[in-house]
């Protein structure tokens, strides 16, 4: 269910960056991110994947949450 949620706001994103509304280079690495980290949860889902690289994405998905919410305030 959480796939079926990012993948419908990333439908949005796409929508505003083709509307102009967004960067393309924001779009660029949101696309990037949201894809590797769909990636690694179904990996990790399917105990494909290892648990020293699952805690070094909860790490770095952590600071990079830390580091960009507020600068997106700062926009708003």
């Amino acid at each position: 269910m959480q796939a079926v949620g990012v993948i419908s706001t990333w439908v949005v994103l796409l929508q505003l960056a083709m509307a102009g509304a967004m960067p393309s280079a924001s779009f660029t690495a949101t696309t990037t991110v949201v894809g590797l980290g769909l990636v690694l949860n179904l990996l990790n889902y399917k105990n494909l994947l290892s648990s020293q690289i699952w805690g070094i994405w909860e790490d770095v998905i952590t600071i990079g949450s830390v580091s960009v919410l507020p600068q997106v305030g700062v926009h708003l």
